[in-house]
């Protein structure tokens, strides 16, 4: 019977371990007692050679392509024999070197073993690594290219920040290069569109480079500083305008300083670096005045009969939707969906509505708004003030006692509200009763079509275990469950999918609220989400369940409907919150464009171009808000 000395004298000759007539599950636990028997008896203070020991590893992925059921043995041994090596590493004798040959090995040897862990850890949910001779952690970077599982897999492999290229290149050097190909391709284009690569790569670098574990190399960042400092003397070789080279010196020194460890935080170079704006400059206020003073009257239905009421938090300042119902004769529901309507004080061709665009979406900080327009327009003329007449677009639904949609129809309205109240208030007077009876009527009527209103979607799992707890799944900016909060966003959910829908059946341009599973990846996460069983600590499960959320697929714009997995809708769309999304207003353009007016084939066509440039812009801008609003509050708890 073969034993791991056997395998141990044969990798100190250099033959070959297969030729060892073994089973592989007998295989794998040799070479795992072989490891841990090296580690149980190893002395610093002895001159023996352990290097041959790490040819081991070439075999990890023959004899480790396990089943699932066999993984937790064979994860939980690696993970007791690399506490093992991290305790010789930290008690490291004081007259040993770090430089010395077992220092050397002991680090060569957790950081192979990390990164096959790693790759036995993660190789369940995708197909596309080899786990043979790339290491896992350059696929992570490079293909997948996930910030938080490349965060995660440095947290759970620390050691895994020193892995080299088969070229014996550093890991930290590649994201480099990447880094810069990534800056000239952003600072080529006429219009700085896309930072998301860039930003992406910039974090990595962030998360290497303060690594405690990082052996960084002095001769190397020389290397690197001269190579930034020599790009940005020669700049005039390349044809950049005035703003474009600014960003390009701009990031190019930001690579430095966070090479040498010099990085700055405050909100100007926040702003500058993720290209947000936390204030309006002059010409926008002016326009904004401008447009809010201009008494133009435009034709539009005026509601008179409905009881028009908004359900928001405590401190909200921008109002964009409303909620009236009353019964018909039939017994039928009428609902109506009131949109606020900021597209009645800016053209698209505004300086406002141009820098809506640039800024995609208003920002919610703990201590901060960042807003998509002026509060001045979005928390005043437009907003859904009580007792003001505000235009709007409003959409009602006759809906049966048994949901379904009888009829329904769109009109661009001024509608009166008539009472401003939280999600609080209408919860106690749906419990207690209200001395306004128009007010308890409607509050009864809306608390009793919600269940008919949320049957239309079904929340995935995923979307269900990981999201809820933190953030809004259905992106209505609602994260509670009382009734009042559940009938607000399946209000929104409802009216979002039907307008969707009406543009999907009529093959009309539009923007669609798309979010794309396939079975294939669907396995792949059910297979994976069950590997929380290998981690029996709730801070451990909890990692889990951050890597989850971040491999399920997010959900994006798109003008091709693929329909949202998430929410179990065919078409979804997002047309509810027009002063804090500008994917809102290009919904109520489509309308605007192809509901509520006249248009031929060179309307379609002219339309359908811009569009298209629109949606990209606000995919693009997402990851550059998500790393900023990170940051902003990042600095603000290390000032505190």
């Amino acid at each position: 019977m073969a034993s791991y000395k056997e395998i141990d004298k044969l990798l100190k000759e250099d033959g070959e371990i297969t030729d060892l007539l073994v089973s592989k599950s007998k295989m794998r636990n040799l070479i795992l007692d072989l490891i841990e028997n090296k580690v149980d008896n190893f002395k610093y203070e002895t001159d023996n050679d352990y290097s041959y020991l790490l040819k081991i590893f070439d075999y990890f992925p023959f004899y480790f392509q396990v089943n699932f059921n066999d993984k937790k043995e064979y994860y939980l041994r690696m993970r007791l024999i690399r506490g093992k090596i991290k305790d010789l590493i930290h008690q490291k004798p004081g007259n040993v070197n770090k430089s010395s040959k077992q220092f050397q090995f002991l680090k060569k040897l957790i950081d192979n073993l990390e990164n096959n862990a790693l790759s036995f850890l993660y190789n369940d949910y995708t197909n596309n690594y080899d786990g043979s001779k790339y290491d896992f952690i350059n696929y992570l970077i490079f293909d997948v290219k996930r910030i938080s599982l490349v965060e995660d897999a440095i947290k759970r492999f620390p050691y895994i920040v020193n892995v080299e290229t088969k070229d014996s290149e550093p890991l930290i050097s590649n994201v480099i290069k990447k880094y810069i190909a990534e800056l000239n391709i952003y600072t080529e284009k006429k219009e700085l569109n896309n930072l998301d690569d860039l930003i992406y790569y910039d974090e990595v670098l962030n998360l290497l480079i303060s690594s405690d574990k990082l052996n960084f190399d002095v001769v190397k960042q020389e290397e690197w500083l001269k190579n930034i400092n020599k790009l940005i003397e020669n700049i005039n070789s390349f044809k950049f305008n005035g703003l474009t080279k600014q960003k390009y010196v701009f990031f190019l020194n930001d690579l430095r300083d966070l090479i040498v460890g010099n990085k700055s935080s405050d909100l100007d170079y926040l702003e500058y670096k993720y290209d947000v704006k936390c204030n309006f400059n002059q010409s926008i206020n002016a326009e904004c005045k401008r447009v809010l003073n201009n008494k133009e009257t435009r034709e539009r239905y005026v509601v008179k009969d409905d009881i028009i009421l908004t359900f928001d938090g405590q401190d909200a300042k921008e109002i964009d939707d409303a909620l009236s119902i009353r019964r018909l004769e039939n017994s039928n529901y009428y609902l109506g969906v009131h949109i606020a309507d900021p597209l009645f004080f800016v053209k698209n061709n505004s300086v406002i509505y141009d820098e809506a665009k640039r800024r995609t979406t208003s920002i919610y900080l703990s201590d901060l708004t960042v807003s998509m327009f002026p509060s001045a327009l979005s928390s005043d003329s437009a907003s859904l003030l009580e007792g003001k007449m505000r235009p709007a677009t409003s959409y009602y639904y006759e809906i049966s006692s048994t949901g379904e949609l009888v009829n329904y129809q769109f009109l661009k309205s001024y509608i009166y509200v008539y009472k401003n109240m939280t999600y609080q208030s209408f919860n106690e007077i749906l419990d207690n009763g209200c001395c306004d009876e128009k007010i308890m009527q409607t509050i009864t009527d809306l608390a009793s079509i919600e269940p008919l209103l949320s049957k239309i979607y079904k929340i995935d799992s995923y979307y269900e275990k990981i999201n809820r707890q933190n953030m809004n799944i259905t992106d209505t900016n609602i994260i509670g469950n009382s009734i009042s909060e559940k009938l607000v966003e399946s209000a929104m959910v409802y009216n979002n999918h039907q307008v969707a829908t009406y543009f999907n059946s009529r093959g009309l341009p539009f923007i669609y609220r798309v979010h794309a599973v396939n079975e294939e990846e669907r396995k792949k996460l059910d297979q994976f989400s069950q590997s929380i069983n290998l981690i029996d600590s709730k801070s451990e499960y909890l990692k889990y369940i951050n890597i989850i959320k971040n491999i399920y697929p997010k959900a994006i714009y798109s003008m091709n409907n693929y329909g949202h997995a998430g929410l179990h809708l065919k078409s979804y769309a997002h047309i509810t919150s027009p002063l804090r999304r500008f994917a809102d207003i290009l919904a109520s353009e489509c309308l605007d464009k192809f509901y509520f007016n006249q248009f031929n084939d060179m309307d379609v066509y002219y339309f359908s171009d811009n569009l298209k440039d629109s949606i990209s812009k606000i995919n693009q801008k997402r990851l550059s808000i998500e790393v900023f609003s990170n940051n902003y509050e990042k600095n603000k708890r290390n000032s505190e």
